[in-house]
């Protein structure tokens, strides 16, 4: 009785080594990966926090006339950036102030 649970346990085992021997060989490696954005700043107000990313900088630069996308200066990212971070705290203002109870009238 001993001999068959033996045996049964080392084929189960075997199966299970010959499985997991045979995922490590057909998996093949994960590519490396790839920076998509980059983390530029957070505007913080309260228990909201926001992200501005490098992408969101040049969107703006986008909407700004007669200002180069391509190898942008350090200063056009700089005001970019700072119209951005403005943009954000006033909406956030904007909204704080929906968030305020009517007045109850009589």
């Amino acid at each position: 009785m001993r001999r068959v649970k033996d045996n049964k346990i080392s084929k189960w085992c075997l199966k299970g080594f010959l499985l997991f021997t045979f995922n490590l060989l057909t998996i093949s490696p994960a590519p490396a990966q790839e920076v998509v954005d980059k983390m530029v700043a957070t505007v913080n107000g309260g228990v909201k926090v926001e992200l501005i990313t490098y992408s969101d900088i040049l969107w703006q630069l986008a909407l700004q006339p007669d200002t180069p996308l391509s190898n942008p200066s350090s200063e056009n990212l700089n005001l970019a950036l700072r119209r951005l971070i403005e943009q954000r705290l006033i909406l956030r203002r904007q909204t704080s102030y929906r968030r305020l109870p009517r007045p109850i009238r009589r």
